[in-house]
């Protein structure tokens, strides 16, 4: 069987509505920048505490990790320890590792997993659970005002 590629039509692609594309255009640079943003936040509020930050050989794993638990946080989930490495892609030493590592700066804790003893839980501490709140607040702010723009822009419906 042999692929048949269809000519692009000379039209070419649709423009999408300005509003749309603009809130299209936000969830693909969000999707790019997010992690690194609530990685700076963090590593700022150990500064200021007078914390050690992490480190720049692991900055990159620590920001998979957070963002990761952002995301769990947002959805109303908890994580453990290997769904931390099954759903990063980390490799099983690396992410046990970097755990330890924030777990050692005081960025996250572990406790059992109260229905399988043998799974630990990962939480944020109070005050980087915080950092977490305002981060989540700030970005589903900048969301709810791009669709209210998308809606405004949205053409009314067929016979309304």
């Amino acid at each position: 069987m042999q692929l048949q590629i269809q000519p692009m039509p000379k039209s070419g692609p649709p423009i999408p509505d300005p509003a749309i594309a603009a809130f299209a255009g936000y969830l693909i640079h969000d999707s790019l920048t997010k992690p690194r943003n609530l990685l700076l936040r963090i590593n700022s509020a150990l500064g200021q505490a007078g914390i050690r930050k992490i480190s720049k050989r692991s900055e990159r794993t620590a920001t998979e990790i957070l963002y990761f638990l952002f995301q769990c946080h947002v959805m109303g989930k908890s994580a453990s320890v290997s769904d931390v490495y099954l759903s990063t892609g980390l490799a099983r030493g690396t992410a046990i590792r970097c755990i330890a590592n924030l777990k050692t700066l005081g960025v996250i804790e572990t406790v059992p997993d109260g229905r399988d003893k043998r799974r630990s839980l990962i939480h944020l501490t109070r005050p980087y659970e915080r950092i977490m709140v305002d981060f989540a607040e700030g970005y589903f702010a900048r969301l709810r005002e791009l669709l209210a723009l998308a809606r405004i822009a949205e053409p009314p419906p067929p016979g309304g």
